[in-house]
């Protein structure tokens, strides 16, 4: 059996929401189709790293990178409606990154996971964060924050700014 969740979000003050038609809210609600980078639609996973996941992350990353982006990734699925699909192709046919979006989808990824580079993007502005040992800044990108995935400290550091990126902390585009 398979069940499917859709999450909404609503707001207003108790009346406001005692009032709605939820099921009418619900049918109408659809979640946007989110691609694979093969040009192919497919529905967006939510949850644990699936084995597709794994699997491309253990043949980009180092195998110490691997065990850090597969923590991370592992970890922030499991968010409130966040979803992830791969990137465009690379030369070899393979994706070059993994996008994690956060549900309803009004801007473009959240992150971008690079496991190649070792590296992870934010969305964040510049001017909000500051540039340490474990984090780049650069002017005039939508993406000018990353984190070079090498450490425990930097998986620490990127679920922070992960955390900042989610809760809306973006650029506007």
């Amino acid at each position: 059996m398979m069940a499917r969740i859709r999450i909404v979000e609503v707001e207003g003050d108790a009346d406001e929401l005692a009032k709605l038609d939820i099921e009418k809210l619900l049918r109408e609600y659809s979640a946007p189709k989110l691609g694979n980078g093969r040009g192919e639609g497919m529905e967006p996973e939510v949850g644990e790293a699936p084995e597709e996941l794994r699997q491309y992350i253990n043949a980009k990353a180092s195998r110490q990178e691997a065990d850090l982006f597969l923590r991370f990734l592992t970890t922030v699925l499991k968010w409130n409606a966040v979803v992830w699909r791969f990137g465009a192709q690379g030369r070899d046919g393979d994706p070059r990154y993994v996008l994690l979006h956060r549900l309803p989808q009004h801007k473009g990824a959240f992150v971008y996971v690079r496991p190649r580079q070792g590296q992870l993007l934010f969305r964040l502005r510049s001017d909000a964060i500051e540039a340490s040992p474990l984090v780049t800044v650069r002017k005039g990108r939508v993406y000018q924050v990353d984190v070079a995935l090498t450490s425990e400290a930097a998986l620490e550091k990127a679920l922070e700014l992960t955390q900042r990126a989610y809760d809306g902390a973006v650029l506007d585009t």
